[in-house]
Parts: C-alpha cells; structure tokens; sequence
C-alpha cells in the first residue's frame, strides 16, 4: 500500500510535469522521456491509473478533459501534441482494462453546469453572470467510457474546426481504439466505425442532413491527415462481416482479423453508402495506410461487383494524382 501511495504520488507530479508545463513550455525536447516514465507508473500502479482518470474526468465537460482537448486540437507544438496523446492513450486503455467489469453499468449524478465554455457550448460575454445550474443525469459508471463518448462529442464538434492540427487527437482515437478487444467492442457497439467514415466524409456524408452545414476541413494550402482514422477504420473492417463473410461461414477470408472472439455485422447498404462512397474512396488512397489494402481485400472477398467499384476509383485517382501523394 505505502509503495502505490508513493507511485500514485509521483504520478500526480509526473502529470503536472508533463501536461501543465512541459505541454505549454518551449523547450519541452525531455518530453518524451518523461512521458516514457509516466506510462510506466500507469503499467505499475492501478491506483495512479484512477487517480489520473479522477483528475481529469472532474467537471468532465468544463474542466481538466476540455485542457486534454485544447492541447491536442489546438496546440501549436507537435512535440506537446504527440507526447499527450501517448499519455492519454495509455492511460485510457488501462482504464477499460480495470474496468472491464463495470463498462455496462450506468449511475445517475447531480452535476454542475455552468454558463462557461463547454464541448459545443458557448461563452458568457465578458461582464455578465456566470448562471449556475444543477441538473440530474445518468451516465456510464466507467470512466474510461465517459472518456470516449466525450471524445466522439470533440470529433464531432471541435475537430473540424482544427483539421490542420488534429492528426495527434487522431492518433489518441486509434491508439485507444486499438488498445484491446474491450475497446472494439464498446466502439462497434456504439457504431463508431461508420460516425468515423461519416466524420471525414463531411458534408459529402449521407447522413448529412438537408441544409445542414457542416465546417469545411482543407483549404487551397492543404489537407487535413486523416491517416491515423483511416488505420482504426482499416483495422475494424477486418473484424467485421461483410455480405460474402456471413456468420458461421466455413469460408474465412485470409483478410479477416485472426484470434478474435466475434466478427461484427457490416450490412451492404453501409457498404454501399459509405465504404463505395466515391469521395470516402478518393480519402482513404489519398491518407493511404499499412492496412488499407486488406480493408478493401476484406471488402471486396468473392464480390466482383466491390473490387469493379474501388478498382475504377483507384485507376481514376492514378490518372489524376501526382506520383508523391498515391505512392502508399
């Protein structure tokens, strides 16, 4: 007990270390060491894992979460933003982990809400009261998923807004999903795949309603990297079923995920709908990953009709891209 007190300590310094001052510090090149020492106290100490998740689920939607966010959607510093989303992945992931017993079970809380910014909310003008409300609500138990579903809320409502630097906020989304089977499941379950093909698609999604507008991401400069999206959405196709993959066939495709427990649905209208999208095709060859291939292998096993579609896209991006951009 008096050791996990004493690592639980040095946690609590480690992260005020690293994300209150090294985050916002110039001359923050020992960053990465530190963090390297920070994720191997979360291996050692549960306590330092939910004492952590504590700090920064407190006022989850006004508080210390919204800073997390605010570093890795808007920080200038890509070394402050790499090394935060290290931190935060790995202590995520040993959170679902501790609390894998508790990731179904719901709790109703009195929570204060202020009048402040929010995630999508909006500021009081300067002079005017800060109106308090309390209201009641009921939210998962766990806080590593509580995590999550703000963090889908952030790629919803901030990320737009910071395309140009939100590939490391990405890279924490991956690394959690990712991070375990708990992880895929809570994430299939709540249909993150298609939200994420729905995300980079933008107003070229067909969920996107009439007149609904949503922010433009890119510009005449640039693009946004969604390579890190693009490799959890690789990696959750290859654990899904797909019209030619069915539940119980004999007939695996070399493509599919090995050693896993379940294989998740993936109807024909979401494939159409989106995995054929022609813009969600033009996205994926564009932020080529290591495992895009097999998702398409995956998607197109035994349909003829699947590979014709990407093949056309593919050929037709070649024809119109230079060299550098389609070479992955």
């Amino acid at each position: 007990k008096s050791l996990d007190k004493i690592i639980s300590n040095m946690t609590t310094v480690g992260n005020k270390l690293v994300l209150e001052v090294l985050a916002k510090a110039f001359y923050n090149y020992k960053m990465a060491e530190v963090s390297d020492i920070l994720i191997k106290l979360y291996e050692a100490s549960d306590e330092a894992v939910m004492s952590t998740m504590r700090h920064i689920m407190a006022n989850e939607n006004s508080g210390y979460m919204l800073y997390v966010f605010q570093v890795l959607l808007n920080c200038s510093d890509k070394i402050s933003r790499i090394n935060t989303a290290k931190i935060v992945s790995s202590l995520v992931n040993r959170c679902f982990v501790l609390e894998k017993d508790i990731l179904n079970e719901t709790e109703t809380v009195k929570i204060c809400i202020s009048d402040e910014e929010l995630i999508g909310g909006s500021k009081a003008g300067e002079g005017e009261a800060k109106e308090l409300k309390y209201v009641e609500i009921t939210r998962s138990k766990s806080m590593a998923v509580r995590f999550w579903d703000l963090t889908m809320m952030a790629l919803r409502e901030k990320a737009p807004s910071s395309w140009s630097k939100f590939d490391h906020f990405l890279t924490m989304m991956r690394d959690i999903i990712t991070g375990g089977d708990i992880q895929v499941d809570m994430v299939m379950e709540r249909g993150g795949l298609i939200e994420f093909v729905d995300f980079m698609l933008g107003q070229n999604s067909p969920n996107c309603k009439p007149g609904e507008r949503r922010p433009k991401m890119g510009s005449v400069y640039g693009n946004p990297n969604f390579g890190p999206l693009l490799e959890a959405v690789s990696f959750l196709i290859l654990r899904c079923h797909t019209p030619t993959f069915t539940e119980g066939s004999q007939d695996i495709p070399k493509t599919a995920a090995k050693g896993v427990s379940k294989y998740y649905e993936l109807t024909d209208e979401n494939i159409q709908n989106f995995f054929l999208n022609e813009e969600f095709l033009k996205i994926a060859i564009l932020n080529s990953c290591e495992n895009l291939g097999e998702a398409f292998a995956h998607l197109s096993y035994k349909n003829l009709e699947v590979s014709k579609v990407i093949g056309k896209v593919i050929l037709k991006i070649i024809n119109t891209s230079d060299y550098e951009k389609i070479k992955n």
